[in-house]
Formats: C-alpha cells, structure tokens, sequence
C-alpha cells in the first residue's frame, strides 16, 4: 500500500519478481513512463494505479483480466485500436503506437507464413504415401480431438462437437479474469454460454501445484454444478483435458447489470432494480446459509450479475470462489482475490476470506443501484470509493437526495431505506455487517410495490403513490 507517497519515478520492471503479491496500490503518485510489460506476469488479486502520469498503451493482458479500471485517471494512456475500446473510457492509442504493433504483427506473420508452407509442403507430400494408412488414422484423430472428460450436472442434449464448432471469434460475448466467453447457439435453437478457462500450463508441462490446482477447480465445479437455485446461473456441465477446460452455463439475453446500469439506453426503474438487489441477496443467502459447507463468491460485482429476458438477476462467474471447509461457517482460505473498488477492506491485510467480504461487495453493488456510478470515478476524489462519497453526502437532507439516480423519480423514500442497508453491509468492521440472511429480510420490508403501490414496467416511467416518512434522511 504506497499511495499518496508523491513517487515520480517510472514503474519499476523488477516488481515482476514479486510472485507472491496479491495487492498493488500504488495510486496517487507522480509516476511516469510507460507500463511495464513484464508485469502483466505477476496480475495481482487487486491492483491500483490509478491518478498517476503513466502513458502509451495498456497491455492486453490487464484488458483481459479486467484491470483497466486500476489505471483511471492517468489522461495519457490509451487502448490499442485492434481492441474493442467500448468497455474503457480511454482514448485509441495514437498511429505510432498502432504503427509499432502492426509492424511487430507483420513479421511474425510472415514468419509464420514460411514455417505454415514448409508444413503444407512436408504434409502434401506425406499424405500421398500414406493415403491409405491416413483413412484409419483419421477416425482415431477425431476421436482424439474430442477426448475429453465430460461431467454433466442437468440433462444436456448437445455434444462435445457441437460445442467446439462454435467456439469461435465472432462468437466472443466477453473476455474475464479467468476465460474467454462464447454465445453458442446450436442447430436445434438452443443457445448456451460457454466459458473457456485460461490455460496455465506450459505447453509440455504441469507443476504440482498446477495438478492440484486443477483438481481443486474440478472439485469446486462439481461442487457449484450441484447447486439449484434460481438467482444462481445453471452450470450445465464441465468438458476437461490437459489442454482446456470448458464449462456450459445457460445463456442470460440481457447482459450483465454493469451494462445494465452504466452503458444501456434503457434505464431500468426503480421496482426492477429492487428486485435486482434482492434476487442478488437471495442468490448470495443460498451460498452463504442454505449449502453445507457454505461457499464464498469471493467477486461479486455488477459484471458478474447476469440479467435474463426478465431482468430478474442470476449470481455468475464462480471463477475464484472457494469452497469452505467444514468446520466453521467462516473457514477461512489463504488467495486474496476480489476487483478493485468491490474487495472489503480487510482483504488488503488478511489472508482470510469470510461471508462478510461478500456482503461488503453486495453492499457496493447497492449503491450501484441506488445512485446509478461507478464505484471507483474520478469525481470522486483521490483515493476516494463510492462508499467515501456517499457517506459525504448522507450528511444532509439535500445531499442524500443528490446521491439518488437523478434519472430515477418517485420512491425516493424506498431507496432511501435501501441506501441505509448498503451502508450496513460496507461498514469497515467485518462483525458491523449484516448476514446474506438479514438482508434479504431487510429488502422485502423496503419493497415498493408491497403494498400493490406499484408495478415494474421497465421504461424508465414509475406510477407509485409513495409513502412518505417522517424522517427517510436519519441514516
């Protein structure tokens, strides 16, 4: 944690070397030059950059791992233009930037180029001696390819090459942490989510802590594939080699709540986002109370909420979750992980991940809800959250009604009693937050349509009566 410390020199390349890093804050400085890439090797679990005077390109593999937001405020960094830069408020990298990147592509593709005729040449030749044999090894190769271990968890009537031919690039929906995110609609209507695992094996070659990590992963999957819960995405089933893994989940038509919320033209009202929140908290109640040992998420954020053709919410991406050991309902684990601007302050300094870290983060995503930013920009402040701004507000009746989604009218008291019970879950003593269960209950009492007040169109137009209180500002 050295934010704030006025450093003014470039990053260092030797940070790289610090494998056993989980948390990068070094936000608030004076640092220049470009971003190293050899750091894109350590990623840590949190990382924070931002409010500095970087500049160049960001390396595609922070993109990937969903990191771009760690480098707000630096005006003068910029995205590569072969990205997709509809994610990211930075501009496109200026023509020299590009210019140096497609010269590098240039020679490797030509270099490819000659080594791919080279093999055609061989194979060609190859393939006219042994025409005969290649008829019977055919059949064994394709039997080869989809050799993988398959574990379904609900009644799948597709197979393993229906969901190969689709995996391709104009099938990509998304890229995360730990995959790359394919619609796959097969030839029967049906139309899926299929997530492909980053691979961290060498080519020829595991560690031992990469088998047990695998068959960590697998136990886990097993373990989520169990869960049937309607706030919760279906996990289909697991395909696993020694190259890939695969995992089939049910596919949401309307995106995630973070496009919901920040990027769509449609402005969802209040009634609807309330039962966002509470479907959330449902999701996240089962996990924590109802299964035996709990599981902790471990990242929740509005990306990672899928909406259906309903917008009623489904609770995804598992990808660092981890299951708890029986013995305690808040066993710890030792991987510090989480998003900036989501992860629960504790997480910075202990190894431990509890139930509390999640209500800490589902708290954040009620205030997405209930104010309609980011938890991290830059009106904020240096160094400031959300949950630093919102508290400035709450300090007075005017301020609090700012702090409401200006979009939104009606319910004001409503969401008033929602933004008190955000405030709850992200008090920085761990102990001080409500459990998944509380909160659920505290969500059907600040119901707006309970009293058939209301009804959610979806439109941006609500006609509620409100009730008033006599005091909805006391938080």
């Amino acid at each position: 944690m050295l934010q704030c410390n006025e450093f003014n020199s470039s990053i260092p390349n030797s940070l790289s070397s610090l494998k056993s890093l989980n948390v990068l804050d070094l936000s608030n400085n004076h640092l220049t030059g470009s971003i190293p890439q050899s750091l894109s090797e350590l990623l840590p679990s949190s990382m924070n950059f931002s409010n500095n005077l970087l500049f160049g390109p960001i390396p595609i593999s922070f993109m990937k791992g969903g990191l771009v937001e760690s480098f707000s405020g630096n005006p003068h960094l910029c995205v590569p233009i072969y990205l997709n830069t509809s994610d990211t408020n930075f501009p496109i990298c200026s023509q020299s930037y590009n210019q140096k990147k497609i010269n590098c592509i240039w020679v490797i593709t030509i270099s490819v180029g000659i080594v791919i005729v080279g093999i055609v040449l061989f194979l060609k030749r190859w393939f006219t001696k042994e025409h005969s044999m290649m008829e019977h090894d055919d059949t064994t190769l394709s039997s080869s390819f989809f050799s993988y271990d398959v574990k379904s968890f609900h009644r799948i009537t597709f197979n393993q090459r229906d969901i190969f031919e689709a995996m391709v690039d104009k099938n990509i929906v998304g890229h995360g942490g730990s995959g790359t995110v394919y619609k796959t609609e097969l030839s029967n209507g049906e139309i899926f989510a299929v997530k492909k695992l980053w691979s961290h094996r060498t080519k020829d070659y595991a560690s031992e802590d990469q088998l047990v990590m695998e068959k960590e992963l697998k136990t886990e999957v097993e373990t989520l594939g169990s869960i049937r819960h309607k706030n919760i995405v279906k996990l289909y089933c697991y395909f696993s080699s020694l190259d890939c893994s695969l995992l089939v989940y049910e596919y949401m038509p309307n995106g995630n709540l973070w496009d919901a919320l920040h990027k769509s033209k449609i402005v969802l009202d209040w009634p609807a986002r309330h039962q966002i929140a509470l479907g959330i908290a449902r999701g996240l109640a089962y996990l924590h109370h109802d299964l035996k040992p709990s599981i902790i998420h471990r990242d929740i954020k509005s990306t990672n909420i899928l909406l259906d053709i309903n917008y009623q919410p489904k609770v995804a991406d598992f990808g660092i979750a981890k299951v708890l050991q029986a013995g305690g309902k808040d066993s710890t684990t030792t991987l510090i992980a989480g998003t900036y601007g989501y992860l629960a302050p504790e997480c910075a300094y202990s190894s431990k991940a509890t139930t509390k870290c999640d209500v800490y983060s589902f708290g954040v995503v009620l205030m997405e809800l209930i104010t309609g930013r980011k938890p991290v920009e830059e009106e904020f402040g240096d160094s400031k959250n959300i949950i630093d701004w919102v508290s400035t507000k709450v300090e007075t009746k005017e301020g609090t009604m700012e702090a409401l989604d200006n979009r939104l009218w009606g319910f004001k008291c409503e969401m008033i009693k929602v933004l008190k019970i955000a405030i709850h879950c992200t008090y920085r003593t761990p102990g001080n937050r409500p459990t998944m269960n509380e909160v659920v209950q505290l969500l059907i009492e600040a119901d707006p349509c309970r009293f058939d007040t209301c009804k959610s169109s979806n439109k941006n137009k609500e006609t509620a009566n409100v009730t008033k209180t006599k005091n909805p500002y006391d938080l």
